[in-house]
């Protein structure tokens, strides 16, 4: 009989860490390249939903389409800020009949930057951060009554994940209602996590474990763009851009002690990994002075065939009620470029996530000021034991609010 109850304490062992193994040292290291849209950057492209090809025309444009700087007025600087950005992600019922909640919440500038006019020549300098999140969390689970063997498990996590942009952008018009433009950036993400946990078991006994992650990615991004008004009140798109790895490196220190017994793992891993090359096409209509309508296509091809291509779409638009004052409404989606969880296939979890903004602008003549929210949600499968014997539903809310100023001279 303590035979049979070592075995389900160890099935229970090994499912939950197979569940730490699954979302800390690889997964969780991956989690944000599966989605594109987890920041919106920039303040009024933020707030029309991300649908800013074929506009453009402030220094954000560097990011969403280079060529739009030939249309902006005058020098400026501007910058952007997430207020607070916080998302929850809960998987449901995947500790014993608990759910298993996460948390992230940050304070950040995700933007900033200048434009300097030479001539017919436009030059612009940007620094972004197009995603971060943070974790701190220390969880305990009191499962006594929900399983033979375990009374409680304890989960203290902490994580930080960012990406940092920097590069040059230049802009010309190379026809009468035509330009081109190009961005390279310079990136650099840092991805650092530690999880421990703690399972106590009825009889007294008790395992514990220990992880440690680190990542370090370098690349850079070449992106080129084009403008065309073939006839008014329409405006296009078209950008191309694909990031290229310098290199990535991942640390992991790994520690378990179970039944008096202990194990030790630490390696390092030099890694290599092909972005998607990214099209975009945008289209703006200006029914009036003062209403602006704008939407995006962006589609991500990859050639890794454990992903799958994936396309998401924005909607915006822009009303000015009087020549001081704007409101911005848009809507997005945030597609996950992983396939579907099945009894038969699962790539660890498929989330797809749509979004909507809201924002409003104070400007003058030479500055400007910003206020606006963005909310995101979205539901999906998660392979939680890492085996696909229980696949679980699992669910996504975020919420972002943000400010912006702007000066031009």
């Amino acid at each position: 009989m303590q035979n049979v109850m070592r075995v389900i304490q160890k099935t229970f062992r090994f499912t939950v860490v197979s569940v730490f193994l699954l979302f800390s040292p690889l997964s969780l290291v991956n989690a944000d390249e599966n989605h594109y849209k987890n920041v919106l950057v920039g303040d009024r492209a933020a707030t029309m939903g991300g649908a800013y090809n074929a506009i453009s025309d402030d220094s954000s444009g560097a990011y969403y389409n280079p060529a739009g700087l030939a249309y902006s007025y005058g020098d400026s600087l501007s910058g952007s800020g997430n207020a607070y950005h916080s998302t929850k992600t809960t998987y449901e019922k995947s500790i014993a009949d608990r759910d298993w909640v996460r948390d992230s919440t940050a304070i950040l500038p995700n933007f900033f930057g200048m434009i300097k006019k030479f001539g017919d020549i436009t030059i612009a300098v940007s620094y972004i951060i197009p995603d971060s999140i943070i974790e701190h969390q220390d969880q305990q689970y009191d499962i006594s009554a929900d399983h033979p063997t375990v009374s409680n498990y304890y989960l203290s996590l902490h994580s930080e994940d960012r990406t940092n942009m920097v590069g040059p952008s230049m802009a010309f018009e190379i026809a009468e209602n035509l330009s081109f433009g190009i961005s390279l950036f310079y990136s650099y993400r840092i991805y650092r996590h530690q999880q421990h946990q703690f399972i106590v078991f009825h009889d007294g006994s008790a395992d514990t474990s220990y992880s440690s992650v680190k990542l370090e990615e370098y690349s850079y991004t070449p992106k080129i763009g084009f403008q065309w008004s073939p006839f008014e009140p329409f405006f296009f798109g078209l950008t191309v851009s694909k990031a290229y790895l310098l290199s990535r490196s991942l640390e992991r220190d790994y520690s378990e002690i179970e039944s008096g017994d202990y194990t030790l793992f630490d390696a390092t891993y030099s890694q290599e990994i092909e972005y998607p090359t990214v099209i975009s096409l945008g289209m703006a209509w200006y029914p009036s002075s003062s209403l602006l309508f704008s939407a995006d296509i962006d589609h991500y091809a990859t050639s890794d065939e454990d992903l799958k291509s994936v396309t998401n779409v924005s909607l915006g638009s822009e009303w000015f009620l009087s020549a001081n004052h704007a409101l911005r409404a848009g809507l997005f989606t945030n597609n996950d470029n992983r396939k579907e969880c099945t009894t038969s296939s699962c790539n660890i979890a498929h989330l797809d996530m749509s979004g909507m903004t809201l924002g409003y602008s104070s400007h003058t003549r030479t500055s400007s000021f910003t206020l606006g929210a963005i909310y995101a949600t979205g539901s999906g499968k998660a392979d939680v034991y890492g085996d696909q014997t229980a696949i679980v539903d699992m669910k996504r809310e975020s919420l972002t609010f943000l400010f912006a100023a702007g000066y031009s001279y």
